[in-house]
């Protein structure tokens, strides 16, 4: 799937990530290997690069307008990300938590990625498991 978008796009599959059912596919596997029947659908992420170049509009928009204090706290982190800040790995917890810095080295917000929760693949802390499987609490189920 790989090979016929990096010719469609005519980029590199470095800038390309695949998802099914919130399970990244990696590369040297077949679709076939994740349980990928010919109708259904998985998600095609691009580096902002590849986006920016193609001109796609941004996937991730959850708003139709986005609230002005949200607006700028996206532009303090972008901000932040541009001269140099990363994301830093919270000391405690279970799952994968991140203080976002702006370009003060302030601390302005905070992300959880869904995939890095308890039991999931991506669990940073060593807690790794299947994305919808058993997770700490009876009934809570991972992600």
């Amino acid at each position: 799937m790989k090979q016929e978008l990096e010719q469609k796009l005519k980029t590199h599959h470095s800038n390309l990530r695949l998802f099914y059912k919130n399970i990244e596919l990696r590369n040297g596997r077949q679709l076939l290997d994740y349980d990928v029947r010919h109708k259904d659908c998985f998600v095609v992420k691009m580096t902002p690069q590849l986006e920016n170049s193609l001109g796609v509009a941004n996937p991730y928009r959850l708003f139709e307008q986005v609230p002005q204090e949200l607006q700028q706290l996206m532009e303090e982190v972008q901000s932040g990300f541009l001269n140099g800040a990363k994301p830093h790995l919270t000391d405690n917890g279970t799952s994968g938590t991140y203080f976002l810095e702006n370009n003060h080295r302030k601390n302005v917000g905070i992300f959880k990625p869904y995939d890095e929760e308890p039991f999931t693949p991506n669990n940073p802390r060593n807690f790794v498991g299947d994305l919808g499987g058993p997770g700490f609490r009876r009934g809570i189920l991972s992600g």
